[in-house]
């Protein structure tokens, strides 16, 4: 792919900024939710689009700064421009936004019709989490105590707090159908009795979320060992509730197996430890661990998934006030046919990944972006490949020297 001889180059707009690293630079575009990590390659482009004034000073510049010929110089320039501009970069449209994450919390906008509330509850509790006082109240005993039970290690003995949201569970329009309020609105209706508690755990999540706002969020199991964090970023399917519910078994304390919660200014992680959420298929992987986990009720989530819910184990929790910095990144990988191992990945390799499970809601600062570089800069980054979980235990027992 080679660029036209017609080709006019684009000098940058001045909203994007450039902060380097040691793998290239990242771009950060004022007003978004997202960064682009580029190689090195692609950091002296750009850096040369200030200052080039036609096609040959650029690639004059790629061939003494790479010390590559003109074609190939010509072809990586053109390869780059083409990302440049498809990514809305050189100003020729908006820049191209897009989730950083697969997990995204809710909208919580109201919109739903005002619900009357109870003059009493046949179930009524209160829960902490980080920056939230919750109250759940509900019409449904069972369920209403299946998540009372699952939640019970954040349960407020008083109710002296006022809470910042209500959650509120409540007889649907159709016979053995349910719905839930938030804060006197309808927010889901018509549910089913498998249904309901994976929607109240989404619910909760989000308003968790919501509540940490100042705070850098990525998609991520978050797990305590000497004093300090091991992050494991990863995608579904990754295995890392799994690896996350074996590892507390362990000896390892929970922050959580959800969210990595970091402060940008102290590049320190705090706690957020919500009930595991366990599919199926890790059932009998875990059931060595929780013996009694079989028998726990099944639900079925919005997407299909039919999971367990699962409590940490009180000896596991972190003190919730607790911040800790951060030892190791690692981004596991569960494969039937995988050999255990844990191997050094690359900076720019573990930029870009840690940067697409962020799930910040919120617009992203400069000192977020900069957060974000200087831990990857100073964090040894690993990938682990494992196919059995006592092995990846193992594995992880023996060769993190934390």
């Amino acid at each position: 792919m080679l660029l036209p001889k017609d080709f006019h180059l684009t000098q940058p707009p001045e909203d994007i900024s450039f902060s380097p690293f040691s793998g290239g630079c990242v771009l950060f575009k004022t007003g978004m939710r997202r960064i682009w990590v580029l190689n090195h390659t692609a950091a002296v482009v750009w850096c040369l689009l200030d200052e080039a004034g036609c096609l040959r000073d650029l690639i004059n510049g790629i061939v003494e700064r790479f010390k590559v010929d003109e074609i190939t110089a010509e072809r990586d320039i053109a390869k780059i421009l083409s990302y440049f501009a498809a990514e809305g970069l050189l100003g020729e449209g908006p820049a191209a936004e897009e989730d950083l994450s697969e997990t995204e919390a809710l909208d919580l906008t109201p919109e739903g019709p005002i619900v009357k509330e109870l003059t009493t509850w046949p179930l009524q509790c209160y829960f902490r989490t980080p920056n939230l006082v919750l109250e759940f109240c509900s019409e449904h005993i069972t369920l209403g105590k299946a998540y009372c039970s699952a939640m019970s290690y954040l349960r407020l003995e008083s109710n002296k707090l006022r809470p910042e949201a209500k959650i509120w569970l409540l007889p649907g329009a159709k016979r053995d159908s349910w719905d839930i309020a938030l804060n006197g609105q309808l927010f889901f209706a018509g549910l089913t009795e498998d249904e309901l508690l994976p929607h109240v755990f989404m619910l909760t999540f989000s308003l968790a979320a919501r509540a940490l706002d100042d705070k850098l969020l990525f998609h991520a199991a978050v797990l305590g060992r000497a004093g300090k964090v091991i992050i494991f970023p990863g995608v579904t399917g990754s295995g890392k509730t799994t690896l996350t519910a074996a590892l507390i078994r362990q000896g390892w304390k929970f922050f959580s197996d959800e969210l990595a919660v970091m402060d940008s200014e102290r590049l320190t992680i705090s706690s957020f430890p919500l009930p595991m959420s366990i599919k199926s298929g890790s059932v009998p992987i875990l059931e060595p661990f929780y013996p009694t986990l079989g028998r726990a009720k099944e639900y079925r989530r919005p997407d299909g998934k039919v999971v367990r819910y699962l409590a940490p184990p009180p000896a596991s929790l972190a003190d919730g006030s607790e911040e800790a910095e951060i030892a190791a990144i690692i981004f596991p990988r569960r494969q039937d046919d995988y050999s255990p191992r844990l191997t050094k990945t690359t900076k720019i390799t573990a930029l870009r990944r840690l940067a697409q499970t962020g799930s910040t809601q919120r617009e992203l600062q400069l000192i977020d972006v900069q957060a974000l570089i200087t831990v990857v800069e100073n964090t040894p980054c690993y990938d682990l490949h494992y196919a059995d979980i006592q092995q990846a235990v193992k594995l992880l027992e023996k060769q993190l020297a934390v």
